[in-house]
């Protein structure tokens, strides 16, 4: 009778103790904690300093408003990943809206906020949980009179967009003298919100010389169809003007419309111009 009683109170003991690791297990998963990072690479020679402003719901928290994440430094060359959030579970990260907002100086980038922020010191992100398996590549490009601007694309992380199709062309010039040429290429890269001019490097072309325009790589097979161009023009007397020119303030003489750039193989300066 000792013997049975003595089983029956192990055998209660037991299931008690399992009871207690199943919630001690359960309230342990609970407390875990998955951290979401957007990845940056800066290509500038200059050091940068980003905040991510996005927009979302905590779980604690009734109301959607923007979150600022804490200042990082943005040395060049150098990967640096962007803590969004911590979130219970892989599958927790909201639907939300990023901008990222890069500073050349650390003070200013330390006292930002969204609503405040000009906008040229905002990237639109879109959502950000598009962004897992891609890295932000960030640069700044000079775009004619208006100055620096900092300029971005979206590069997935397994290196497919080295096997895209590049939309390069090729300008010969046989016009007899030296000239100056840009493209402003009307396209939008990969996950941006919308569509805008992007002016290439200035390039000078002496007579009978050829030389590459290099267009930005463009993964989305849409967006690189419909992704289309002008090339500017000017003479050797125009340097300036050329490196300050905007497509907005270019004269109708001094504008080639190249169309798709999808249906632009090589392209003779001689026969577009004369």
């Amino acid at each position: 009778m000792h013997i049975i009683y003595r089983c029956i109170s192990l055998c209660i003991i037991g299931l008690f103790l399992s009871g207690c690791a199943k919630e001690s297990a359960l309230q342990e998963l609970a407390k875990k904690e998955y951290p979401f990072t957007i990845k940056i690479r800066n290509i500038t020679k200059q050091t940068l300093y980003a905040t991510c402003f996005t927009y979302m719901k905590k779980a604690e928290s009734p109301r959607w408003r923007w979150n600022k994440t804490n200042v990082y430094e943005l040395a060049p060359n150098r990967e640096v990943h962007i803590l969004i959030d911590t979130f219970t579970s892989p599958r927790a990260v909201p639907q939300a809206y990023g901008v990222l907002g890069v500073f050349t100086n650390y003070q200013q980038a330390q006292a930002a906020i969204y609503e405040l922020t000009p906008d040229e010191n905002k990237i639109d992100l879109d959502r950000i949980d598009k962004l897992k398996n891609k890295t932000i590549i960030l640069g700044i490009e000079k775009y004619g009179v208006i100055g620096d601007i900092f300029d971005y694309s979206f590069i997935p992380d397994n290196n497919t967009c080295n096997e895209t199709p590049e939309l390069d062309f090729i300008v010969e010039n046989k016009t007899g003298k030296t000239l100056y040429t840009a493209a402003f290429i009307y396209q939008k890269k990969e996950n941006m919100p919308t569509w805008r001019y992007d002016k290439s490097e200035v390039i000078k072309i002496e007579n009978d010389q050829s030389k590459t325009i290099d267009v930005d790589t463009i993964t989305n097979t849409y967006d690189r169809k419909y992704t289309r161009g002008y090339l500017a023009v000017f003479d050797e007397t125009e340097e300036k003007e050329a490196f300050n020119s905007t497509f907005q303030l270019l004269k109708s003489h001094q504008m080639i419309n190249l169309g798709l750039l999808s249906a632009v193989t090589d392209w003779c300066l001689a026969e577009l111009s004369m």
